[in-house]
């Protein structure tokens, strides 16, 4: 029953990405899995076969709902992919603004849905956050099992390490910076052929140390991965993003060690009818 989230200090790092293929690790390992997008650009669910014109979502529908605990239920979708997807729904900027001071304000709004979803040991979020610090990251927070923060080799990420790292951007709820056995980073897009690229990404594992779970490198096969809908170990298993991806998604597991799937199971009632078992 964890709750992973990525995160990254800014967008365009393949954050959505690497979320989208660890949630078909966990599948693959036999976990259920429900990828939550917490990011207005409601894009995770593309990796996964869903309908891209698809407008509804948890999060813009999150205010409206009858019963905040229970919302995630009439959202969640079915996907050809067999993952379950909470996607992030359609929203303007002002809708965005709006959404983000009622979570600030209201944090259950978030945290009961998905403590509900998560009463059920079999389940594991993978959330997708928006970049750089903001309302919903910092609500999860609370609850979040493990985060994995995504970096680009490049010398802008290097600059920033001492901000973003576990002492500066990300912290918990308390406010405290996040122990290590609970964040993780990645440096993404490594380019084999730029000496700066692989400068910066053995400057981040200095500095890093163990923190640092994962280097994948630039693969076209990630791209046509997403064009086709499909997850990289997928569309090309022995590519080289497919094992950089599959390590540092097995790290992930073994941090937060949650158990595999046993048997089947609606998981549109599971939090219902949990609740109603122990009543």
């Amino acid at each position: 029953m964890p709750l992973i989230a990525f995160a990254s200090p800014k967008g365009g790092v393949g954050k959505t990405t690497l979320a989208a293929n660890t949630a078909y690790e966990f599948a693959r390992l036999g976990h259920r899995v429900v990828a939550l997008d917490l990011d207005a650009q409601n894009a995770l669910g593309m990796h996964f076969g869903a309908d891209p014109y698809e407008r509804a979502g948890l999060i813009t529908s999150l205010k409206d709902a009858a019963s905040p605990r229970h919302a995630w239920q009439t959202q969640l979708q079915e996907t050809p992919s067999g993952i379950a997807l909470l996607p992030h729904g359609h929203a303007t900027f002002a809708q965005t603004f709006a959404i983000n001071t009622d979570l600030i304000a209201t944090p259950e709004l978030l945290i009961a849905p998905l403590k509900d979803i998560l009463s059920d040991p079999e389940v594991v979020i993978i959330a997708d956050t928006p970049p750089g610090p903001g309302a919903a990251a910092s609500v999860i927070s609370a609850i979040v099992d493990y985060m994995v923060v995504v970096l680009l080799s490049d010398a802008a990420s290097v600059v920033q390490l001492p901000k973003i790292d576990g002492r500066g951007m990300y912290r918990g709820a308390s406010g405290a910076p996040f122990p290590v056995e609970h964040l993780g980073f990645v440096v993404n897009q490594i380019e084999m052929r730029s000496r700066l690229s692989r400068g910066a990404a053995d400057a981040a594992e200095r500095h890093l140390g163990s923190r640092l779970i994962g280097r994948v490198y630039r693969d076209e096969h990630v791209p046509e991965a997403l064009a086709r809908q499909s997850s990289v170990a997928d569309y090309a298993p022995a590519s080289k993003a497919a094992q950089d991806i599959s390590a540092m998604a097995l790290k992930v597991v073994e941090a937060v060690a949650p158990p595999a799937r046993t048997n089947g199971g609606d998981l549109h009632g599971a939090g219902a009818s949990k609740e109603t078992a122990t009543t």
